[in-house]
């Protein structure tokens, strides 16, 4: 899943980087900039402050690297959406999206100030900047399935990604 991840943001993306925890070994490209969590075992939070902190100044799409169906089109409408706010978060299946969205590498400094005061997270980052939210609306125009929000966290969310896999490729 992050082989195709890194795959699917090369097509958007001239430089894509990956946020992992100090142990981790990847199976990434050379050209992929790999990036240490700074905070480890402080979760996705720790990832986007790593990313973040990495960036430089400009804005970065965050996506979990267990989710298998991204969609370069939609990816491409929210980095374009709104530049002048914090953050692009979609709103999709009555969720926010804070592991499928655009921040501003400025946000750096607020997501470390939440892991120094203890916060783990993510929606405390949202919640802490001005973000312009993407509905679910505007959403299925361009994912009309929203699988792009589809993760995998168990064998049970496994199989099923396969399944879902395999009638694309047909």
């Amino acid at each position: 899943m992050l082989r195709r991840a890194v795959d699917v943001l090369g097509e958007v993306f001239e430089s894509v980087m990956v946020v992992a925890d100090a142990g981790s070994v990847l199976d990434v490209p050379a050209e992929v900039a790999v990036v240490r969590d700074r905070y480890p075992d402080c979760g996705p939070l720790a990832g986007i402050h790593a990313a973040l902190s990495s960036c430089g100044s400009g804005r970065v799409f965050v996506a979990g690297c267990d989710m298998p169906f991204l969609n370069v089109s939609l990816i491409r409408h929210l980095f374009v959406r709104d530049p002048r706010r914090d953050a692009v978060v979609p709103r999709a299946g009555g969720r926010t999206q804070c592991l499928h969205a655009v921040y501003s590498c400025g946000c750096a400094t607020v997501s470390e100030r939440l892991l120094l005061s203890g916060t783990r997270a993510v929606e405390h980052l949202v919640e802490a900047l001005d973000v312009c939210y993407v509905d679910e609306e505007d959403l299925r125009l361009l994912d009309p399935e929203l699988s792009s929000f589809f993760n995998v966290n168990t064998p049970a969310d496994l199989a099923e990604a396969e399944k879902r896999a395999a009638s694309l490729s047909n």
